[in-house]
């Protein structure tokens, strides 16, 4: 399937500290890189916009400051949580968490594109290599460009050897996951909940779930 990849803010309407996410979906993952910015105009961002890190980008009326970026594989996603009409949660490896937004005409094709890709790559619950790379790409502070596009990113670290440390690896090792959950697409039209598949462990604590259970019979979190 053909990638795609899309910019869209991410911060709430009035914020003065804008967050633009830019998201990359292709034959590996899902990708995410963040950019802060803070308007020339305003006079308080003004004085701001002066702060370590924040650069004036030429020809537009902001200045910036990178945010963050990360990575998880198809393979090693847990969970995709509906947060709201226009955002999934998707859980990966031990503790990755990427918020994925995007515009309500995107909706349909986001939602088959990570159910084809989850048929595609089944789970994987041992260690990866691969996607500890990608944990090491998230942690990197040396950026070669800081506002550079995110597919660049990944061309650019397709390329890297990184030395693989064991506890970094042990990250990428699944427990308590025993199937991938997949996204239930409705493509007349998609309903704004229980459109993901239940989980198949405890959020709180990993203890395995049975597919009638609402509440963990360890630690007796709710399951939503």
């Amino acid at each position: 399937m053909d990638l795609m990849n899309w910019s869209i803010q991410t911060s709430e309407p009035g914020d003065i500290t804008i967050v633009i996410s830019e998201y990359v979906l292709n034959e590996l993952g899902v990708f995410v890189k963040q950019e802060y910015r803070v308007s020339k105009k305003n006079k308080l961002n003004a004085v701001m916009g002066f702060r370590i890190g924040y650069e004036s980008v030429p020809n537009t009326d902001y200045r910036a400051s990178k945010g963050n970026r990360n990575a998880i594989l198809w393979h090693k996603i847990t969970n995709i949580v509906q947060d709201s009409e226009n955002k999934l949660i998707i859980h990966g490896n031990t503790n990755d968490i990427i918020e994925l937004v995007f515009e309500n005409e995107m909706r349909e094709q986001v939602y088959n594109y990570i159910a084809n890709m989850q048929e595609q790559h089944p789970i994987e619950l041992g260690a990866d290599e691969k996607a500890v790379a990608w944990m090491c790409w998230r942690d990197d502070d040396e950026w070669d460009d800081d506002f550079g596009p995110l597919l660049d990113m990944i061309e650019a670290e397709l390329k890297v050897k990184r030395y693989i440390d064991s506890d970094v690896l042990e990250e990428t090792i699944l427990k308590n996951v025993t199937k991938t959950l997949k996204l239930k697409v409705n493509t007349t039209k998609v309903p704004l909940e229980k459109v993901f598949a239940r989980p198949s462990f405890c959020a709180s604590c990993g203890e395995s779930l049975e597919e009638d259970e609402n509440f963990c019979t360890n630690c007796g979190a709710r399951i939503e």
